[in-house]
């Protein structure tokens, strides 16, 4: 019995995208420690650029998204983004709140889904929100 290679559909997702997605900025954002002499908690802005594809969700999609309790609004958009970034090296998990540069628009990141069946990520699904 022959085993399924989840490396090499890694690296079909990743060249389908570059093929046919576009560049991606994830900008993460850390907050410090509250500093008493600034008044305030600095913090550390840190981008990835990656391969992505946007989608606007169906209505359908919607009305499902709906009934399990995870809400899709009007304007929001799907982005399947590549689990590699475009100079090299792994593209790190988006997390709510984060933001995502594309097409000359900013995003905010309200869900993420990894799909990594073996614990190696073959692509990211997130939900994103102006």
């Amino acid at each position: 019995m022959s085993t399924f290679d989840y490396a090499e559909m890694a690296a079909t997702a990743q060249e389908l995208l570059e093929e046919f997605g576009g560049p991606v900025t994830l900008r993460q954002i850390e907050t410090g420690e509250y500093d008493p002499a600034l008044g305030q908690a600095p913090s550390t802005e840190t981008d990835s650029v990656g391969v992505g594809v946007l989608f606007d969700y169906t209505a359908q999609a919607a009305g499902i998204a709906n009934l399990s309790g995870s809400v899709i609004e009007t304007g929001d958009k799907q982005l399947y983004l590549a689990p590699e970034q475009a100079a090299g090296g792994p593209m790190p998990a988006a997390r709510p709140a984060d933001l995502v540069l594309a097409l000359g628009a900013t995003w905010r990141v309200v869900s993420v889904k990894a799909l990594a069946p073996t614990g190696a990520v073959l692509l990211y699904e997130i939900q994103l929100r102006r």
